[in-house]
C-alpha cells in the first residue's frame, strides 16, 4: 500500500462498502528488520505483524503479496515467531 509517498505492508482482512467507498480492513507489518535489509542488499524484508487495525480505500493498494512465517530469523533468546517475510511471488521459482 502507498500512503502519503510511503510503503507499507498490510494484512487485509476484508473488504467492504460504505456509501461510495471501497474500503478494506487491515492490520500492518512493520518496517523490515534494517540490518538484515541492509545487509541482503535490499532483498530481504523481514517485518513483526503489529496488530493494530485500520481502515483504507482499496485505490491505494499497489500490489499483493504474500507475508509467510519467518523460519530463518532468531532472536537472541531462539526463533521470534511474530516474525514475518515478504514473498513477492509466491509459488514462482525464480530457479526455472
Amino acid at each position: 500500500m502507498v500512503e502519503n509517498g510511503r510503503h507499507s505492508v498490510e494484512e487485509i482482512h476484508y473488504y467492504f462498502r460504505l456509501n461510495t467507498a471501497n474500503l478494506a480492513m487491515a492490520s500492518s507489518y512493520s518496517d523490515p528488520d534494517t540490518d538484515r535489509y541492509t545487509r541482503s542488499y535490499q532483498t530481504y524484508w523481514t517485518a513483526r505483524r503489529l496488530g493494530n487495525r485500520r481502515v483504507f480505500d482499496i485505490s491505494s493498494i499497489k500490489s499483493v503479496v504474500m507475508m509467510a512465517p519467518d523460519p530463518n530469523y532468531t532472536a537472541a533468546d531462539g526463533h521470534d515467531p511474530e516474525m514475518w517475510f515478504l514473498m513477492p511471488r509466491p509459488g514462482v521459482s525464480d530457479l526455472a
